[in-house]
């Protein structure tokens, strides 16, 4: 490659890379629901990375297993199947530990080549917690690159980024949530106290 060509593509690259941030940073502000951004998310970022599988994997707290949230170049039975329990194959190891963690090569690799499956078409693989004050969200996977090549630490510490913003926004939805449930119980409560007045109210005038 041309040498001067070469600073013109990396300042393409981190400009690519800055523009995709933003747009992250914008959905994770208008999202209307937890479904809609990690959709869009989840779109975007395959899109910029050139990758054709991915998946945004949810933590069940009650059951203390990962499920598929949404998934990208994955079959919705086997989407629906997936359950990692915490510390099992590279989203449980990732959710165990709460680090982001790339793999060059999956089938040589010591720590995980024992899990490599079909769905690894190109041996490497990113995966990102999703965490807010060390609160176990989920997880961001990403695997398949288009072009064949593997992904490198530009490409995590993006993907890294990527999954700080979104957690903060998951954490807003949570919170939320519940408020609009202590304020449900709250006018439940009211509307009872409410009901006891009148009733009360009612036996008073009869006597």
């Amino acid at each position: 490659m041309d040498k001067r060509k070469r600073p013109a593509r990396a300042q393409d690259e981190f400009q690519g890379r800055l523009d995709l941030l933003s747009r992250v940073i914008d959905l994770s502000v208008a999202a209307r629901t937890q479904d809609e951004l990690v959709r869009e998310v989840l779109e975007l970022t395959l899109h910029h990375l050139g990758a054709r599988v991915g998946s945004i994997l949810f933590y069940d707290e009650a059951q203390q297993h990962l499920y598929v949230k949404y998934g990208k170049g994955l079959s919705s039975e086997l989407a629906d199947r997936i359950r990692i329990k915490i510390g099992d194959g590279i989203s449980g190891w990732v959710a165990q530990r709460l680090e982001p963690l790339l793999v060059e090569d999956i089938e040589n690799d010591p720590v995980f080549g024992r899990i490599s499956n079909p769905k690894y078409e190109t041996s490497s693989l990113i995966s990102a917690p999703l965490v807010t004050k060390d609160r176990l969200i989920g997880v961001l996977n990403v695997n398949n690159k288009k072009d064949g090549t593997s992904f490198g630490e530009d490409d995590l510490s993006l993907l890294a980024t990527i999954a700080r913003e979104i957690s903060v926004a998951l954490e807003n939805f949570h919170l939320l949530e519940s408020l609009r449930k202590k304020a449900d119980v709250l006018e439940a409560a009211n509307e009872q106290l409410v009901t006891m007045g009148k009733t009360r109210a009612d036996f008073l005038s009869r006597v």
